[in-house]
């Protein structure tokens, strides 16, 4: 019999706090993250909202020589993976550093250095404007690099980029280095700081962003009047070892990883198959792993965009996993609070459903319009105040462009 996966540390970083608890109590009391943005002028754009996070505090506390080394994404992977290694103290326990692996994610890397970097050139007209820091910046594995280069971790260092499923697949990616023990632990999260001019402008073309002024109802999960995703920047990290090893440095785990999995619907690249079923052969691809049944799963957290096409397919996998049993199970939603944090998505609620077991309380979702009509057969189970009750299960589903499909199981120990 294999032996099980474990979490044993976990950091966050998000619009709504700067650690893993700041932020899972913000979602509990439903707060929301979205304000005007700061870091450019979006007089031209038609969307001028997004949860941004504050790193004033974490800079002043910095080295220069450091900080221009850094992208912004980069800041928030380390702030989320020193909250976690400090939390599990796994860098103090005697491992090797080249048993230890990073496992990232991204969906857009170092952007906000592009666009920087892309603006010097054309106000200076000089193509040298950029620094020698630039192209390091702007990669997408320069995060992962980073962290490793902090803590001194000499292991696989891995980026995935799977769109909005990349914080799922570097779990997916971790579990399989240690599965085929070629590490002793993983350090598995995301971190994003999409909120940059071209991305913004790349989103409001293809309409996915909501217009909605009224930021409080400006994302709406699931709902008849949703208008789209607002984009967030924020970090999470997980730190995953083996069951055993776990034990015998008397380290309590936080959560057991039960299955992951990581499929592609081969289709149109950003619209999801209306039917799902590779989203839901997802779904029941990571129960299997963990030798769950639909019944046994106890709060489902959605992807939840607030896209239309994107809840619908969404709602429709849910629909052919738990049919009407699905009225039953709570369904939490949390982009309406942190923004969508695109390749780091999962990864926030991968961290926020470890809080979740941990804590025994089910987050709040926000619903203020009403269910879709064409999602009433069953209606979603939508909590709307934060929920005591016995959490065994959660699976978080992830989608992303280009056919992405994943979804993730994790359970109490």
């Amino acid at each position: 019999m294999q032996e099980r996966i474990v979490i044993t540390g976990m950091g966050a970083v998000s619009a709504l706090g700067l650690t893993a608890d700041e932020t899972f109590l913000a979602l509990r009391q439903n707060l929301c993250g979205f304000k005007p943005i700061s870091a450019f002028n979006t007089d031209k754009y038609h969307v001028h909202f997004a949860a941004e996070v504050n790193r004033n505090k974490w800079m002043s506390q910095q080295p220069k020589s450091l900080l221009k080394r850094l992208d912004a994404s980069a800041m928030l992977a380390l702030m989320a993976s020193d909250e976690a290694l400090q939390q599990t103290g796994i860098l103090q326990a005697g491992i090797p550093s080249q048993r230890i692996g990073i496992f990232w994610a991204s969906g857009n890397g170092g952007i906000q250095s592009l666009d920087a970097g892309w603006q010097k050139i054309q106000e200076s007209g000089n193509p040298l404007a950029v620094g020698p820091f630039f192209q390091a910046n702007v990669l997408a594995d320069q995060a992962a690099a980073r962290i490793a280069a902090q803590f001194g971790i000499q292991g696989p260092v891995i980026t995935t980029v799977s769109a909005c499923a990349s914080g799922n697949a570097s779990i997916l990616t971790a579990l399989a280095y240690l599965k085929m023990n070629l590490i002793d632990v993983a350090i598995a999260g995301g971190s994003e700081a999409a909120v940059s001019p071209s991305v913004l402008a790349g989103f409001c073309a293809m309409k996915a962003l909501s217009t909605n002024d009224k930021v409080q109802n400006a994302v709406i999960p699931f709902g008849n009047e949703r208008k789209g995703f607002l984009p967030g920047e924020g970090a999470a990290c997980l730190i995953l070892e083996r069951e055993n090893q776990a034990e015998a440095r008397n380290q309590k785990p936080l959560a057991l990883l039960g299955g992951v999995s990581l499929l592609n619907e081969a289709g149109h690249i950003t619209n999801p198959d209306a039917n799902a079923k590779i989203a839901t052969a997802a779904i029941r691809e990571a129960m299997r792993q963990a030798n769950l049944q639909e019944q046994d799963i106890d709060v489902i957290y959605a992807h939840g965009t607030g896209t239309i096409a994107g809840d619908l397919a969404e709602y429709t996998a849910y629909r052919n996993s738990w049919g009407d049993s699905l009225a039953h199970i709570p369904v939490v939603s949390t982009k309406h609070n942190t923004g969508h944090l695109l390749g780091a998505s999962a990864s926030l609620e991968a961290a926020m459903a470890v809080q979740m077991l941990q804590s025994q309380l089910v987050l709040p979702g926000h619903n203020q319009a009403g269910t879709d009509i064409h999602m009433q057969q069953p209606p979603l189970f939508i909590p709307q105040t934060s929920v005591e009750m016995n959490i065994r299960h959660v699976i978080s589903y992830a989608a992303g462009f280009g056919g992405q499909q994943s979804a993730l199981v994790l359970s109490a120990v």
